[in-house]
């Protein structure tokens, strides 16, 4: 099917509730929200998803913080203090900084993070209107960039092939 006959991409949205239709008693109709977020009284927060969300998102460190420091072994020993490394022999203190050389990956990592969002919302645009030559020709920039990057980057940290 070619890109000009496909219908467009749109999103439904569920009809808002009015106030006639909050006293026809079907309360638990999909257009009328929640029969429990109506009927809780002064808790209706705790019913909507996004604020009993962002609730639990606040409460939550400082449960896991209380509960680790209750059940925590409370005997410090140097051993206990020193660094794990996955395993191995500690070489190093744990108070040791973050090493410098995986900085140039974290921040390569980020950059394809938001190429990766970037490009994702290029494609929507690119299936509802068509390619065109200069979506191609951004497409094929940031490719170029991105492998001369990795080769840089390559290059900088020593290693060939």
């Amino acid at each position: 099917m070619p890109l000009e006959s496909r219908p467009a991409l749109r999103l439904r949205v569920a009809p808002a509730p009015s106030a006639t239709d909050a006293d026809d008693g079907d309360k638990l109709s999909p257009e009328h929200g929640s029969a429990m977020a109506d009927q809780a009284g002064p808790l209706w927060f705790l019913w909507d998803p996004f604020i009993l969300y962002v609730i639990l998102v606040l409460l939550a460190p400082d449960v896991f913080y209380i509960v680790s420091w209750l059940i925590a072994p409370s005997r410090p020993s140097r051993v206990k203090r020193m660094a794990f490394e996955s395993g191995q022999a500690p070489i190093r203190s744990a108070l040791s900084s973050f090493p410098l050389e995986y900085f140039p990956y974290v921040v390569i990592y980020i950059a394809y993070a938001v190429v990766a969002v970037l490009v994702f919302f290029s494609l929507l645009s690119v299936l509802e209107a068509g390619v065109t030559p200069l979506t191609l020709t951004l497409l094929a920039v940031a490719a170029v960039i991105s492998v001369y990057a990795g080769s840089r980057l390559r290059v900088a940290s020593g290693r060939r092939g």
